[in-house]
């Protein structure tokens, strides 16, 4: 009887845990939207995050609703939503790189400020719908009130996060390292690793970015043991936490007014008909993501949908098993509340060979990731 994704997931688990390698085995957690809001509803996904009442963002930022009158989008617009966010962004883009296009009153500097106020309306909608783990005292702190999943997905973080499967780096006996990539702008999965990790301080903090930031909440960056981190947390779409300053990039998960925001708004990648990803933090972490992915066995797709604009993120994902011989003992698992046909149909987006003999195995689950997690404690066997 062929095993479903969560049975092989345990199993194969158990036994990387058992064995004594030279050399880690990569697992990487490929995360969407689906993937926090599995950790909490509030979190949005798909549309919900791009789609403002009037009152809301134009109240948020009138400097924003006088500029989109200016360039000629319809001022009796109720909402901002989805559609006409990714209509927005595209043509700021389109304004910033082809000068002789712009209405006579739009320059460089207009075009820094209407980018800087999206950036902040999306934090805004996301923390008043959603508010983040707080950190207090160095710690973040996570509601872990209230649901069977929420226990699942912490037990299963604490097992990946276990001393006895961790990185390889800090000895041959260790053979597992687990790394994640994630398109999302908050920072549940810091909040949860540092959990799973009660007896560090910083755990997340040793997840390597891709990038070295010059500070982390304000203290030095290079702590001991920032060159041997124990795995990596990649944010192809930026993050809440990411704060370019004159200094350099931050990371800071510290609680920001309106003002400190609106001045030095995240590093997040904006949904657009026509994505660049031409900044610098962005540049820097493309090659590491690809690396990570070529060598990793295992990848773990959750709450992912593959939206149409994500192009470029389809093909980094393909970089796990770019021909049907990359997929030779890879194994993909998707985790997704859409059915499986709808799963395989999505996967086949990033891997055309996908069903080919000796091919990339691909394991589809229906369900949330905490039933997932739940699903593959009950075959752990460490």
């Amino acid at each position: 009887m062929e095993l479903d994704s969560a049975a092989w997931f345990g199993k194969a688990f158990s036994e990387l845990c058992r064995k004594q390698r030279s050399a880690a085995t990569t697992i990487t957690f490929v995360l969407g939207a689906g993937f926090s809001n599995s950790w909490d509803p509030r979190y949005p996904t798909g549309a919900a995050l791009f789609n403002l009442a009037h009152d809301d963002w134009t109240a948020w930022s009138p400097i924003l609703a006088e500029f989109l009158t200016m360039i000629g989008f319809p001022a009796e617009r109720t909402t901002l939503d989805r559609e006409l966010f990714l209509d927005i962004v595209y043509q700021v883009g389109m304004l910033r790189k082809y000068p002789p296009i712009r209405n006579r009153f739009v320059d460089d500097s207009c075009l820094d400020a209407i980018e800087r106020e999206l950036r902040y309306i999306v934090y805004r909608k996301f923390n008043d719908t959603a508010p983040p783990p707080k950190m207090l005292d160095g710690r973040f702190r996570l509601d872990t009130t209230g649901s069977p999943e929420k226990d699942a997905i912490l037990s299963l973080f604490s097992v990946l996060m276990h001393p006895s499967c961790a990185n390889a780096a800090h000895g041959p006996e260790r053979a597992l390292q687990v790394s994640f990539v994630t398109t999302n702008y908050d920072f549940v999965i810091e909040a949860l690793v540092d959990s799973a990790n009660p007896q560090e301080r910083h755990a997340s903090r040793r997840l390597y970015r891709g990038i070295t930031p010059v500070s982390w909440c304000g203290e030095d960056a290079l702590i001991a043991g920032h060159l041997r981190p124990s795995g990596n947390l990649l944010k192809v779409n930026g993050g809440f936490d990411l704060v370019m300053t004159h200094e350099g990039l931050q990371i800071d998960y510290r609680e920001r007014d309106d003002e400190a925001v609106r001045r030095h708004p995240p590093q997040i990648m904006l949904p657009s008909r026509a994505q660049d990803y031409d900044q610098p933090y962005f540049q820097a972490l493309f090659p590491k993501a690809v690396r990570l992915l070529q060598e990793s066995r295992v990848v773990v797709l959750v709450g992912y949908g593959f939206p149409e604009e994500d192009a470029l993120l389809r093909l980094l994902l393909r970089q796990f098993a770019e021909a049907p011989a990359d997929g030779r003992q890879r194994v993909l698992h998707y985790v997704d509340l859409a059915d499986e046909r709808t799963q395989l149909v999505r996967a086949r987006r990033a891997f055309p060979h996908l069903g080919r003999d000796g091919g990339l195995v691909v394991k589809p689950f229906e369900g949330s990731f905490g039933q997932w997690c739940k699903d593959v404690l009950k075959n752990l066997s460490i």
